[in-house]
């Protein structure tokens, strides 16, 4: 494994290590599929030019169908020294899947020597559904029903482990791995999903803390949303206190009791308090109240940190993160399906997604009435799947079906959900793929040229040639054999889709001349598929 050098500053208000990945991998050394990736790519580095990936390429394809656990550790062991020490960082994430038991996983993990590890936490994807996520097509980070992935901070408390040197790393663990290659059924659904992107990690022992949280979580457009922060000053003395946070876009300022709003240098409204005088291990909250507009378009999400500085260091901090819904009132039903386009009796997953955004419990019946074209495997055998849910206020609940879906080539195979029995009418959402036939690969000969072989005619080339079509791209091989089925020579020919030629100079593999007689020429691929593709022709040899 590739070892880098190790970059731990410590300075008297705190000690910080990692950073951003714009100039390489700082103190982490991936292994596997994690890799570094820059613009233009399927991840956007939360800031800078780069963020670490875990994935095959920039392309979005972070799964291959195989086993996946790989990690990206720190090169050396990384020490803290306060009792505030935290590990914070930003995490993007969209991954598979829907069944609990078959959630890939981003694990952090510690260990003394770098040989033995123990993990203190899960840090992503634990069942039901992630907070703050979107269960449509696999568990998205942010976006809220059916919204992308969104950068999201963390911070994990590591007041535990200071004062010894530990070997950190954040490891990505596939679901076939964590429950065997066929627990999980179909494994790896999700090719086209993100999967997990980290930037701006640091290690940091600050004399400060910061936490949010919002009031409601949910509201409709119009509404006022109460923003909490506390900054508790966990140094040894009084310290002066600065806290910020940035209004949402969509929101409008009502109140910021003893601070005021300012334009940051990129003309972004800023709520700011200063706090003077803090006592040690003393907490002070404030609160900035927004309003949603009423005219906002629905359904939004807003989740971001605060931040504060304190005059005991130099360094901010970030606070814990909020996500506030802003939903039209009622029951919210989505419904997807990966992939858009598959072929015939490849396997499909439909998505369905029903989120309450009442501010009470709600009972509802839901069903999907499956296509003719689609035989389910997954939950069971049916034509009707659905029943009844009961769901809390702001609750997302997510169901999958998947299985094979046949049907000709071009149709178009339409999958509808529909939610009753809640106030109001009956909602439906729908899902549509597209079914294509594979094509059989074929090889058929047109001709073989000159018959019988070589011309002589003047200047004539003492070859044959060989004309074939083959209804897909696919490799080729040509093989000679004499009578008595001895093999005379092999050649490799063109794959391409479409009329090809092929070239024999009347030669066998030791470059000598082939007698006179006939020669028996076999056009094949090694295409693991029934039946295989092969054409057979004669030519006959006039030395």
């Amino acid at each position: 494994m590739l070892r880098l050098a190790l970059f731990l500053l410590l300075l008297p208000g705190g000690a910080r290590a990692g950073g951003s990945f714009d100039g390489g991998y700082g103190i982490w050394s991936p292994a596997g599929l994690w890799h570094r990736v820059t613009p233009p790519a399927c991840v956007t580095p939360h800031s800078g030019v780069a963020c670490v990936y875990y994935g095959i390429d920039g392309a979005c394809n972070y799964a291959n169908g195989q086993i996946q656990d790989a990690s990206l550790t720190t090169a050396a062991p990384v020490t803290l020294n306060l009792a505030t020490a935290t590990l914070s960082f930003w995490l993007l994430y969209d991954v598979q899947s829907f069944d609990p038991a078959c959630q890939d996983r981003l694990i952090l993990e510690h260990s003394p020597d770098g040989l033995n590890w123990f993990n203190p936490q899960y840090l992503t994807i634990q069942p039901p559904d992630p907070v703050g996520g979107s269960p449509v097509e696999g568990f998205a980070s942010g976006g809220g029903v059916g919204g992308p992935a969104l950068w999201q901070f963390r911070r994990i408390d590591l007041a535990p482990f200071v004062g010894v040197p530990y070997y950190w790393r954040f490891r990505y663990v596939s679901s076939d791995y964590l429950t065997g290659n066929n627990a999980c059924n179909p494994p790896d659904l999700y090719q086209g999903t993100l999967g997990f992107a980290l930037d701006d990690i640091e290690f940091t022992d600050v004399p400060l803390t910061l936490d949010k949280s919002v009031a409601p979580s949910f509201g409709s457009p119009g509404d006022t949303f109460t923003f909490t922060l506390t900054a508790t000053n966990t140094g040894p003395m009084a310290a002066n206190v600065s806290v910020w946070d940035t209004l949402p876009a969509g929101f409008a300022y009502v109140a910021a009791p003893g601070g005021s709003v300012i334009l940051d240098a990129s003309g972004n409204s800023l709520a700011q308090w200063m706090l003077a005088n803090v006592p040690a291990g003393g907490p002070v909250s404030v609160q900035l109240l927004v309003q949603a507009a009423p005219g906002l378009s629905v359904p939004a999400d807003w989740i971001n940190t605060a931040a504060a500085a304190s005059s005991l260091t130099t360094t901010p901090v970030l606070s814990s993160q909020v996500w506030a819904k802003i939903r039209a009132p009622g029951l919210t039903l989505v419904k997807s399906v990966q992939p858009k386009q598959l072929t015939s009796g490849d396997v499909a997953t439909y998505s369905i997604v029903v989120e309450n955004d009442t501010p009470l419990t709600q009972s509802a019946t839901l069903a999907d009435n499956l296509p003719t074209a689609f035989s389910v495997v997954y939950p069971s055998a049916g034509s009707t799947f659905g029943g009844t849910v009961t769901m809390p206020p702001g609750q997302v609940l997510s169901f999958a079906l998947w299985g094979p879906v046949y049907g000709q080539d071009g149709q178009v195979v339409v999958n509808t959900a529909q939610l009753s029995g809640s106030s109001g009418a009956p909602i439906q959402a729908s899902a549509s793929l597209l079914v294509h036939k594979a094509v059989q690969p074929t090889i058929s000969i047109q001709a073989l040229f000159p018959n019988p072989a070589p011309a002589h005619g003047a200047g004539q080339p003492q070859e044959a040639f060989v004309a074939y079509n083959l209804s897909a791209a696919m490799p080729v091989t040509l093989d000679v054999f004499d009578v008595a089925g001895e093999k005379v020579r092999r050649l490799a020919a063109p794959g391409n889709q479409g009329l090809q030629q092929v070239a024999w100079d009347l030669k066998n593999a030791y470059g000598r001349r082939v007698a006179s007689g006939v020669y028996i020429l076999r056009l094949w691929s090694p295409l693991q598929v029934q039946p295989s593709p092969q054409a057979v022709g004669y030519l006959s040899v006039l030395q």
